[in-house]
């Protein structure tokens, strides 16, 4: 790949990169996803291999514990298929609208400006309701 060929990185415009552009093979995780991924591999691992896991996994452990709202992989399925009952909006908006949780559309749409003119407010207020409503 030549220099400056690649394409421009902007969640704003919803360009991520050619890593990212094979929308089969890479999705973006909840934070309940990602909690639940550690959860099976720490269980994996033998009892003598628990104390010896990198800082970036007992890191990445700690940052989902901390802002992990949906605690079970349950809800986490329930949250997903909420979240795709909205086709209109990129995978990248429905990971931060679960991650984030605004309260309002008009909060949703101020830290995720791609949603702007996408999804009428009164479907967003229902979706980010319906979000709470499952929070544990």
């Amino acid at each position: 790949m030549e220099l400056g060929s690649e394409q421009e990185e902007n969640a704003e415009r919803l360009q991520f990169g050619a890593l990212f552009s094979d929308a089969e093979r890479c999705q973006p995780l909840l934070i309940c996803e990602v909690a639940e991924v550690l959860r099976q591999k720490r269980a994996e691992l033998p009892a003598e291999l628990q104390s010896s896991l990198s800082p970036v996994f007992t890191k990445a452990e700690t940052y989902t514990e901390r802002f992990n709202q949906f605690r079970s992989a349950e809800v986490a399925k329930v949250v997903r298929a909420r979240l795709e009952r909205h086709p209109e909006l990129h995978p990248f908006e429905r990971t931060q609208l679960a991650n984030l949780l605004p309260e309002t559309a008009a909060e949703a749409k101020s830290i995720i400006p791609s949603l702007k003119g996408k999804i009428d407010d009164d479907v967003l207020a229902q979706l980010l309701h319906d979000l709470a409503a499952l929070v544990e």
